[in-house]
């Protein structure tokens, strides 16, 4: 047997870069601009919840998702876009507490209707 310095296993890296059908936004089940309003979500609840989970006020992160909602909070916008399990835990803890968030923040938007045509 010889010893190659080349592998004979082949890998798929992710292209970034391609603006198809992007596998990171397909893994994460959501598009930029959900990924960014999760992130935003996630921010305004950090900042909400400045007693991390101590009283039962309704702000804020609950006393399992404080730590995990803080260091989410403190990961850059950039990270969140490249990073895949960071945008997952975005975008959970970004569903989980939509009642707490303003409309803007959610990040599933409700669709706007279209208007009904009279034929």
């Amino acid at each position: 047997m010889t010893t190659d310095p080349v592998s004979p296993h082949y890998f798929v890296l992710l292209n970034r870069k391609y603006r198809g059908s992007n596998l990171f936004y397909s893994i994460a089940q959501c598009d930029a601009d959900q990924l960014t309003r999760a992130w935003n979500a996630v921010q305004w609840l950090a900042a909400k919840d400045l007693d991390h989970a101590a009283d039962a006020n309704g702000f804020g992160f609950n006393k399992s998702d404080t730590t995990i909602g803080h260091r989410a909070a403190r990961a850059s916008l950039v990270a969140a876009h490249r990073n895949e399990m960071l945008a997952i835990v975005l975008l959970k803890l970004a569903r989980k507490y939509r009642r707490q968030l303003p409309p803007r923040y959610l990040v599933d938007q409700p669709q706007p209707c279209q208007p009904k045509l009279d034929v």
